[in-house]
Formats: C-alpha cells, sequence, structure tokens
C-alpha cells in the first residue's frame, strides 16, 4: 500500500508547498510546522503511482500521451492532455482526458505505457490546459 502524502497549493503566493502533513483536527501544516488555513490553500493527494522517470504522481498532475503512431486513439490529435483527479463517487483516482467527454482510462495504463509524459500540474503550468 501507498503512503499517505500530500502537497499544496498556496493560494495567495502562488507556491507549491510539497510535504505538508494533515492532522487530526483538519489542520494542514508545513515539512516546518507552519500551519496553513484551508481556505488558502489546495491539497492534492499523492495516487501512490510514479511516472517513469520515478517522480509520485499526484492529483492535478497533467500528462501528454503521445502514442508511437502519431495519433490517439480517441482522436486525430496527436496527443492527448490527460489530467489525474480524485472521483469521489467511487474513491479513486482517475485520468481524465480533456476534451474528450466520457474519456477515462485507467491511470495505471497511463502511467504504465512509455509514451506518456508528466508534464507539471494545473497550478504551476496552467497553460497546459486548453
Amino acid at each position: 500500500m501507498a503512503p499517505f502524502r500530500f502537497r499544496a497549493w498556496q493560494l495567495g503566493n502562488k507556491k507549491m508547498i510539497r510535504n505538508i502533513r494533515i492532522a487530526g483536527e483538519g489542520g494542514v501544516y508545513s515539512e516546518a510546522g507552519t500551519r496553513l488555513f484551508s481556505s488558502e490553500v489546495v491539497v492534492m493527494q499523492f495516487t501512490g503511482l510514479k511516472d517513469k522517470n520515478g517522480k509520485e504522481i499526484f492529483e492535478g498532475d497533467v500528462f501528454k500521451y503521445i502514442p508511437p503512431s502519431g495519433k490517439t486513439k480517441h482522436t486525430k490529435k496527436p496527443f492527448n492532455i490527460i489530467l489525474v483527479e480524485w472521483e469521489s463517487k467511487r474513491a479513486r483516482f482517475i485520468a481524465k482526458v480533456i476534451g474528450q467527454d466520457g474519456q477515462f482510462p485507467r491511470l495505471s495504463d497511463i502511467v504504465a505505457h512509455e509514451h506518456h509524459h508528466l508534464a507539471g500540474n494545473i497550478y504551476e503550468n496552467p497553460d497546459l490546459l486548453p
């Protein structure tokens, strides 16, 4: 079982804080012990998966998936933008193909495929989304 790890995006100063801790009373704390108010941060959980380079994948991460054929299965575009999201209805992480309503390949399939590229996340790299 993967360890529970979190990171948080500070809304005010637009900074990613890695290795945050969530306390039992709902408090969010930086690695240094500074309390972060939940209204000022967006908390993202580690999926338990790593990309092909060993980088941990969190919700909010964005992949570019470029198949060897040059065309994606679902469209004629040369790549798909895939957003990692938490689906609370089924209590799981999903890979949401942006611009393709209803297209949710398994996140583990995306990560395992050699032609995916972890491009960034929606907070530090908002330009990745259309």
